[in-house]
């Protein structure tokens, strides 16, 4: 469910629409499909973040229009830049990791929205709750995908097994 999982995630549980500026932490098989999702969606920019310089290339060849290291030294500024200071409006975890999480709140704009696609027994930490209250931020979880999306992905209902 590589795709279907990131597709439920970014057409229905994050609701994006044309033109949002959309952040896939986690590049890997979920967040490269959540890449081509969101072109097919028509959101822009799509911004990809992954500490891994291979799973940035592959984004950048899946249609994210930024790769971005989420180590390096300036990384809030280039969100900033790649969203023309408006922020993130749908960030995507598909790498379920603390840090991720935390960062991707922080790339949040006004009424920004942190879909949790990636699983890990950690808490949810919000550093500045004031902040993100003010903001209108939300966090929604996900997890995975129903038939009725397999069957929207290819076109016809799934085997009686669950598989495509």
């Amino acid at each position: 469910m590589a795709v279907s999982t990131p597709y439920a995630a970014i057409v229905e549980t994050g609701a994006v629409r044309p033109a949002q500026a959309v952040g896939i932490w986690g590049a890997g098989g979920l967040g490269a499909h959540g890449v081509r999702l969101a072109r097919m969606v028509g959101t822009a920019p799509i911004n990809a973040v992954d500490p891994l310089p291979t799973a940035r290339e592959r984004a950048l060849a899946f249609g994210a229009d930024f790769a971005l290291d989420p180590t390096a030294d300036g990384f809030a500024e280039a969100v900033a830049e790649a969203t023309a200071g408006r922020g993130i409006d749908v960030a995507f975890d598909f790498a379920g990791v603390p840090a991720a999480r935390a960062q991707a709140v922080a790339a949040l704009g006004a009424g920004g929205v942190l879909v949790l696609a990636g699983l890990t027994p950690e808490p949810i930490v919000v550093g500045d709750s004031t902040g993100f209250c003010f903001q209108g931020s939300q966090i929604r979880g996900h997890y995975g995908s129903g038939f009725e999306h397999v069957e929207q992905l290819i076109g016809h209902a799934p085997p009686a097994s669950g598989g495509p």
